[in-house]
């Protein structure tokens, strides 16, 4: 019966692919950016699969901070920074081609929290951090702007470098000591910020914090629970809470499901490549460019769902960081001929099975281990085999 289902399905494709490609005149279609993703863990050099941040310099350089340090992807490996190696890291920021990490300190062994900067895989100064502040593992934010702007458990503050190699000092406290800070976005010296209390902006004449009330259109939203805040590389900002997304470019354009938003459990925003911005989420990550919402969730995508951080660089290689590690999903130049190659090998290396060369699924005895995969027989050997054969009748007609 399967022998004679698989002649009968390839028969007719046959006739199909004839009528349907005689008349018809061949189309090119040119390089597109395929998303293709990889995992790093501590196998690969992460000091901890425990990420807590990630960022990327002005030159492509990629620095992570993890529960045992600080690392920078280097040379197709990632480099833990010797000097930060004892130290819990719970924030990275960038400025320029320099990098400030944030360490947590230690109640116990009585370190206090700091600051190191790194250029290169260099520590090159040290600032300790005066005063009762303290810095949970997966909140919060590191900014370096005109100053390094740090979100506390509660409040934010502000330290400004010197020309010292170690040295001391006590943040100066900019207020909002009464919430907890999600997310700071800073652009030519304003600052805004994502709280548990709503949107708030600084305002640098008078020293205050104002609440945000984005509206559009009939909708005007008392924001609370705000979870991210940033600017994209257009300079517009953009916001993300429960209640949903916004973006401010002279007016707010507001989303949320209705237009097309997947999720809104947030725990970031963070900018992509011109014209694209993403969210990280509890459950996936989110890119949107304009016209269209992209949802990444689960192995196939990311290494932890729990989204805790993202940084794109300038071609639009997105950087994950969670739980379980790194993930990046590269946007690769490919054509539809590659990606027919690349299927094929895989369906070769896998899939093909008996003399006769059936073609059927495969398991894997590890989720994502293709080296763990099993190959079996099916009721439905010639159905999924005729399938097959029915590509192969396509394929030739198309490219003979």
């Amino acid at each position: 019966m399967n022998t004679f289902r698989t002649s009968l399905i390839l028969l007719m494709v046959l006739a199909l692919t004839d009528s349907l490609f005689a008349s018809e005149k061949s189309i090119t279609v040119g390089t597109f950016r395929q998303e293709v993703r990889t995992f790093y863990t501590t196998s690969d050099g992460l000091p901890s699969d425990d990420v807590r941040d990630v960022a990327i310099t002005d030159s492509g350089r990629v620095y992570v901070a993890t529960a045992a340090g600080v690392a920078v992807w280097k040379n197709e490996q990632w480099q833990p920074i010797v000097e930060a190696g004892h130290l819990s890291m719970v924030r990275v920021a960038t400025n320029g081609d320099r990098v400030a990490a944030l360490a947590a300190g230690d109640a116990h062994d009585q370190q206090p929290a700091r600051v190191l900067i790194i250029n290169g895989t260099d520590v090159i100064q040290t600032v300790e951090l005066a005063g009762k502040l303290s810095f949970s593992a997966n909140r919060g934010d590191l900014v370096w702007a005109d100053k390094i702007y740090l979100a506390a458990d509660r409040g934010i503050y502000s330290i400004t470098l010197k020309d010292k190699v170690r040295w001391k000092t006590k943040p100066k406290r900019l207020g909002l000591t009464d919430t907890e800070i999600r997310q700071i976005a800073w652009k030519q010296g304003a600052v805004w910020v994502a709280t548990d209390r709503g949107l708030f902006s600084w305002n640098k004449d008078n020293k205050k914090w104002w609440p945000v009330y984005p509206a559009a259109g009939s909708r005007s939203w008392a924001l609370v629970d705000v979870r991210g805040v940033a600017f994209d590389r257009a300079g517009r900002l953009w916001f993300a809470s429960p209640q949903g997304t916004g973006c401010l470019e002279g007016q707010w354009k507001l989303f949320t499901g209705q237009e097309g938003l997947p999720w809104n459990d947030f725990t970031a925003v963070a900018a992509g490549e011109p014209g694209v911005i993403w969210f990280g989420t509890h459950k996936g990550a989110i890119r949107y460019d304009g016209r269209h919402w992209a949802y990444r969730q689960g192995l196939r995508w990311l290494p932890d769902d729990d989204v805790r951080s993202i940084a794109v660089d300038r071609t639009g290689n997105a950087w994950f960081a969670g739980n379980h590690g790194v993930g990046v999903i590269r946007r690769v130049p490919m054509t539809l001929a590659e990606k027919a190659t690349w299927y094929e090998n895989e369906i070769d290396k896998y899939h093909r099975r008996t003399p006769y060369e059936f073609v059927l699924e495969a398991y894997l005895k590890t989720p994502g281990d293709k080296s763990t995969y099993v190959k079996h027989d099916s009721d439905n050997d010639g159905l999924w085999t005729s399938m097959y054969g029915a590509g192969e009748c396509f394929a030739y007609a198309a490219t003979k």
